[in-house]
């Protein structure tokens, strides 16, 4: 049987290059040094790159002048959209890299272009993004309240307001995971405004329930994912779905306690969720181990009990069934190939 996969998009990306001088015309510098005095750094400041579409940017600037650093969406970049993009980061990184050595003039010599070409690029951050479909952004708010409903429970640093919802552990230094319904999103976005496309893209993203795992370099290193190279395009998956199954989103109860669901646990678990749903603290009921091997029996049921019993009349949502591979957006629509607003994936040669 074929494995599921996501659709990742890659967002933002953080890359840089060495090996040899750098200077960004008209930019201005700034300088790090020491209390003595001593020269510790200096950077060129960020020179910005706009598209042609007048929509998306990518920020340049300098390190001591040997290190090129860039900042930016290379595909929303190039294709003026950062709704569907692609999961090939080479082809998105090396191509920025080509288009901004262009711009300012630099000519590397060939050695170092054949290094960059073979991903020898510096990665210090790589944003990747999985979208949801679901029926209007209503579900989508009503889908974000349960999430921040589970992720509380996590006891990590948690941003939130009524769109978005960010679970952030060790105050996201080194990844972050953020929820959020990409259609209102698209609507506040100035960027659009003069945009051919901008009330096609505002409807096709309606509905649309994202999520963005950040990962920032020191991750990237623990991860053996710190340069271009090593990244192929499964890599941009298996990462999402390791990240994507540590959440471990349950079912949440709801509403008076009922036959069928004393039946569908054992015995010596029924008076565990008879309290559960009568709505009583089970932390002032059990000890903590023996409320930990509870809640983990549960969780083994697909079941969260940490989170409290809903009211009857609440929206529940099932989190495991919204945000499942097959609730996943696969590819992107008709007109927007069409339109030559996303990467193109050449169709493989068969074979003789």
């Amino acid at each position: 049987m074929k494995k599921s996969k996501f659709k990742v998009n890659i967002d933002t990306v953080e890359f840089n290059v060495t090996g040899m001088k750098f200077h960004i015309p008209g930019s201005t510098t700034a300088t790090v040094k020491s209390a003595k005095g001593e020269l510790i750094k200096q950077y060129q400041n960020r020179a910005a790159i706009r598209n042609k579409q007048d929509t998306h940017s990518v920020n340049v600037r300098t390190e001591n002048r040997n290190t090129l650093m860039i900042e930016g969406s290379p595909f929303a970049f190039f294709y003026g959209q950062n709704l569907f993009t692609s999961a090939n980061l080479y082809k998105g990184c090396f191509r920025t890299l080509v288009r901004v050595c262009n711009h300012f003039g630099f000519k590397p010599p060939k050695d170092l272009q054949e290094a960059w070409r073979t991903g020898d690029i510096n990665l210090t951050r790589v944003d990747l993004a999985v979208d949801f479909k679901l029926e209007g952004d209503d579900l989508v708010i009503e889908t974000l309240k349960q999430i921040k409903r589970q992720l509380v429970e996590k006891a990590t640093t948690m941003k939130t307001n009524k769109t978005s919802v960010s679970w952030s552990p060790r105050d996201g230094v080194e990844f972050s995971i953020t929820f959020y319904a990409k259609g209102p999103q698209m609507k506040q976005q100035k960027r659009y405004k003069n945009s051919t496309y901008r009330e096609a893209l505002e409807h096709e993203s309606e509905g649309t329930l994202r999520m963005e795992l950040r990962l920032r370099h020191n991750e990237l290193r623990k991860l053996c994912l710190e340069k271009v190279s090593e990244w192929t395009m499964d890599t941009p998956n298996d990462i999402v779905q390791m990240y994507f199954n540590d959440l471990n989103f349950l079912n949440v109860t709801c509403g008076a306690l009922s036959n069928k669901e004393l039946a569908n646990v054992e015995s010596k678990l029924r008076p565990v969720l008879a309290l559960h749903k009568s709505g009583i603290d089970l932390n002032q009921v059990y000890e903590k181990r023996t409320l930990q091997r509870h809640q983990a029996r549960f969780r083994a049921k697909g079941i969260d009990i940490k989170c409290p019993n809903r009211p009857k009349e609440s929206v529940v949502i099932s989190l495991p069934e919204l945000l499942s591979h097959e609730k996943s957006i696969k590819s992107s629509p008709k007109w927007m190939r069409v339109a030559k607003l996303v990467p193109t994936v050449k169709a493989k040669k068969a074979k003789a």
